[in-house]
């Protein structure tokens, strides 16, 4: 056996390990890289949908890794069991009976070359362990006694560390870049419709109402809320109107509360919270928004249900009615024993998507 077959013995032997080792690393690393991937797509570019491309190319990365490990693995059982890797042990005995070697040096490599070493001085042989992960640093121990004791060069096997990672990773973000493009430009489109429609909104309620708060359309919500407040002569919030927007910028919910006087008669608070009701719906027919549903834009008003009921029950009760449309008129109320100068009686009127569903 010449030289260069001797060299490329010890480079497999001592390379190999080392690339199933980064190839185990790289698996982890890539499961990791994935999970980061994923959850940038979710939480910064607030994309739900599943990556295809990306769980494929994982898949294939894994699959890849354990078939190459495998094989690397198969092909290192296979060498150590050869007559060329043999020939070598036996030339390292010669040099061990023949004293030709730097016993300080063999001793400054760690415990298992030491190891290694003395098995091979005292019985003539390498002595193997059980267990993949043990197998794999027996084989990379021997390649490196081996070297000192007969003078060869090991390949600096920590060159092919950074591709085995770096390979794995580009593959993922490869298919992970295309869709945080689209995902991007459609959350800045999505951005721009919902802040043109909470603009419009607030716009139309701030010529009547007292004030109006609006969410932040750069904020990820599920809807969008924009509430326009009546006040009294003290400042005090009577009504209110709620528009909420969905992430289309489309309406998909409206909802009103009046609060109700207990110091006045029925008929005054009704005739009350009817004006304050046409005063709403006629913010709400002024958005220039689309809606889910027909019905979220329309004027709306107290049923003949709940006005009989209102009519005739206590100021304290509560009670709940669903009309036609599929509005739902509530009347809340703190119990009387429990009334006081904070006790709060209103009617809340709300229609929104989900009742369709």
């Amino acid at each position: 056996m010449n030289g260069k077959d001797e060299r490329a013995i010890f480079a497999k032997m001592y390379v190999m390990p080392s690339m199933i080792k980064a190839l185990m690393i790289s698996e982890l690393v890539s499961v990791g890289a994935l999970l980061i991937l994923l959850m940038i797509q979710r939480f910064i570019f607030k994309d739900i949908n599943i990556n295809y491309y990306g769980l494929l190319a994982y898949g294939a990365i894994a699959v890849a890794c354990l078939i190459m490990i495998m094989l690397m693995y198969g092909n290192l059982q296979k060498l150590s069991k050869q007559d060329a890797w043999l020939c070598l042990i036996s030339k390292a005995l010669d040099v061990i009976k023949d004293g030709e070697y730097s016993q300080s040096m063999i001793y400054d490599q760690g415990a298992l070359i030491v190891g290694k070493f003395i098995a091979l001085k005292d019985k003539g042989h390498f002595v193997s362990r059980n267990g993949f992960f043990s197998n794999i640093s027996d084989r990379k121990a021997e390649a490196s006694l081996l070297a000192l004791l007969l003078d060869e060069e090991l390949p600096n096997a920590k060159r092919y560390f950074l591709p085995i990672m770096l390979i794995p990773l580009a593959l993922l973000l490869v298919c992970f870049i295309p869709t945080y493009v689209q995902s991007y430009s459609k959350l800045q489109e999505q951005e721009k419709m919902i802040s043109a429609s909470l603009t419009n909104i607030s716009g139309i309620f701030e010529t009547t109402c007292d004030y109006v708060y609006s969410d932040d359309p750069d904020d990820d919500y599920y809807s969008y809320y924009v509430n326009g407040y009546l006040e009294d002569d003290d400042h005090y919030d009577y009504a209110y109107v709620t528009v909420s927007v969905n992430k289309a910028g489309m309406v998909d919910g409206v909802s009103y509360s009046i609060d109700i006087d207990v110091n006045k008669s029925k008929e005054e608070n009704l005739q009350s919270a009817e004006k304050t009701i046409s005063l709403f719906n006629s913010l709400i027919k002024a958005i220039d928004v689309p809606a889910v549903n027909e019905n979220l834009l329309k004027d709306h008003e107290l049923s003949d249900e709940f006005t009989n009921w209102f009519l005739t029950s206590s100021y304290y009760e509560n009670e709940d009615f669903v009309t036609d449309d599929e509005m739902m008129i509530s009347y809340y109320s703190t119990p009387l024993e429990e009334y006081d100068d904070y006790g709060l009686s209103y009617i809340y009127m709300s229609i929104y998507e989900f009742y369709y569903d």
